[in-house]
């Protein structure tokens, strides 16, 4: 459920028209919004990570969540371009925000793997 939230949220920031996103001193850092793909897809892919892992109906996306978790990330992240590009108006997909979201999609599983594999949730409650 978290992941399905997250990307919501995703789907909500994506679709805010340029034009109504107040100027900042953060936002005029060059390459600024790359770092924003990373992070949100970082997130989502954890996320998806986490919800792969603890849902006990199906064995193959809890085993192979990792894969799970990129390859649905990757495909968002795509999706994500495509909608700015044909579906916003105001907005424009773009080739390397797409590389930027699958960095972070990539990233965000990783992360999640190290933190499995060093057990930090193996033995806890949130996963069982």
């Amino acid at each position: 459920m978290p992941s399905i939230l997250w990307g919501a949220i995703i789907f909500f920031i994506i679709s805010i028209p340029k034009s109504t996103i107040p100027d900042s001193r953060l936002l005029a850092i060059k390459n600024i919004d790359k770092v924003i793909h990373i992070t949100m897809f970082f997130i989502f892919s954890f996320l998806l990570c986490f919800g792969f892992l603890k849902q006990k109906v199906l064995q193959h996306p809890r085993n192979y969540f990792l894969t799970y978790a990129i390859i649905f990330g990757i495909f968002y992240g795509a999706l994500t371009e495509i909608m700015q590009a044909v579906w916003f108006v105001s907005r424009s997909g773009n080739v390397l925000d797409f590389f930027a979201n699958s960095l972070g999609a990539i990233i965000g599983a990783l992360v999640f793997r190290a933190f499995f594999n060093l057990q930090l949730f193996k033995n806890s409650k949130i996963l069982n």
